[in-house]
């Protein structure tokens, strides 16, 4: 069974979660579903999915998993396309680079930036209270020159967003769940 899509702040005050209402915030035109942000000390609701300048993202946001730092400042989503994988996303909702907008999903291969998939259940991303690393599970290949192909089972990982350095969290191994 799937967790609630919901995620919140440690002080309640900021409650993340999905909808597909188009009545939420004006401008909700992609007829998607989107991620939310709702402040519970003013009552107003923010659209998170949207790239840096407010725009619809290329992706639908896709869960259950959502993950929000605990002074709300930060909030993690999947997003899938017709076509691509279920590629992880930071977006600031607060504070310095409000509105920016990062691809967490990703590993720089000679130079160029592939994106992989992540698994979407609630539990399978988290995100550290800075808001500088965060967890995902994947079944990509990372560390190989090809992170589009799989594995058989997923393994557990922990980026840093500000070096890019990718780190598998258990041992590796590729046979069943390592992370359960």
């Amino acid at each position: 069974s799937k967790s609630p899509a919901v995620a919140m702040s440690a002080d309640g005050n900021v409650v993340l979660f999905y909808s597909a209402r188009p009545d939420l915030v004006p401008g909700d035109t992609n007829a998607k579903v989107d991620v939310f942000a709702k402040d519970m000390t003013t009552r107003a609701v923010t659209r998170v999915s949207t790239t840096a300048t407010g725009a619809n993202l290329p992706r639908v946001p896709t869960g259950p998993a959502l993950a929000l730092t605990p002074d709300g400042r930060f909030a993690l989503f999947p997003a899938l396309s017709g076509t691509g994988p279920a590629v992880l996303y930071r977006k600031t909702l607060t504070g310095a680079d409000a509105g920016a907008l990062v691809a967490v999903s990703t590993v720089s291969i000679s130079g160029r930036v592939h994106e992989f998939g992540v698994f979407r259940d609630a539990g399978d991303v988290a995100i550290s209270d800075d808001g500088r690393y965060v967890a995902f599970s994947t079944a990509a290949k990372l560390g190989t020159t090809t992170p589009t192909a799989n594995w058989t089972a997923g393994l557990a990982y922990r980026k840093d967003l500000d070096s890019g350095t990718v780190v598998a969290l258990g041992t590796g191994q590729r046979t069943v769940w390592e992370h359960s």
